[in-house]
């Protein structure tokens, strides 16, 4: 039967964590990449840049604004795996075959 609640367990995780980090405003990346600045002893620097404003963050170092550009890249492509993520630590943790099918049987033809 863990089969069968694994999608809606997977759907319900993932939406917890996206609700949660974006409501907060904490994506867990950036979160991390912030905490590794400051245990660096950095300081007076935010992780952001956006085209909107691209010049808003122009007086700090440029290394820490493509930090900042890659914490929100690898939080973005969180948010588009997350679900197959938490499906596989699901499945991890019930001690489950990692790779069996995910999703119900399909028959494509194609002509």
């Amino acid at each position: 039967a863990a089969h069968v609640r694994e999608p809606w367990r997977a759907i319900c995780l993932s939406a917890l964590y996206v609700l949660v980090s974006v409501t907060l405003g904490v994506p867990i990346v950036t979160l991390l990449a912030r905490l590794a600045l400051r245990a660096a002893g950095v300081s007076g620097v935010t992780l952001a840049w956006s085209l909107d404003e691209p010049l808003a963050h122009a007086s700090q170092p440029p290394l820490v604004t493509a930090l900042g550009f890659a914490a929100r890249l690898c939080d973005a492509l969180l948010y588009i795996y997350c679900g197959k993520l938490l499906t596989w630590g699901i499945r991890v943790a019930e001690g489950r075959p990692l790779w069996a099918r995910m999703g119900k049987r399909t028959l494509v033809i194609v002509d």
